[in-house]
């Protein structure tokens, strides 16, 4: 996979200086729907429901993509591919990876509010 940097720090201030006191609510409303994908996509996983999967890793690359947390992005947008592929080997672990990414993109933003 692609080494990709963790964030896009131009992108993220760019949407604070934007936002102002906003931004703050921005990222509480996609940590709270990033919860509820990642959890979806667990449940899809173990029961192998692949269309799930795609969907709501789809929607995670979007709105990742949209705050700049590109680590995230990467991985949903591989485990996209590999589920339209049916490539369905590693697909637990680039699971676990993603929710590492997404553990440290969410500690950063709490930095940030």
């Amino acid at each position: 996979m692609m080494n990709v940097s963790p964030l896009n720090q131009t992108l993220i201030d760019e949407l604070k200086a934007l936002m102002g006191a906003d931004f703050s609510s921005l990222i509480e409303t996609y940590m709270q729907d990033s919860q509820q994908r990642l959890a979806q996509m667990e449940v899809a996983l173990a029961q192998g429901d692949m269309e799930s999967l795609i969907s709501n890793a789809h929607s995670l690359k979007g709105s990742s993509s949209n705050l700049g947390a590109r680590q995230v992005e990467q991985s949903c947008a591989t485990l996209v591919h590999m589920g339209r592929t049916g490539n369905y080997t590693g697909l637990r672990n680039l699971f676990d990876e993603l929710q590492q990414h997404y553990a440290s993109a969410c500690q950063y933003f709490r930095t940030m509010q």
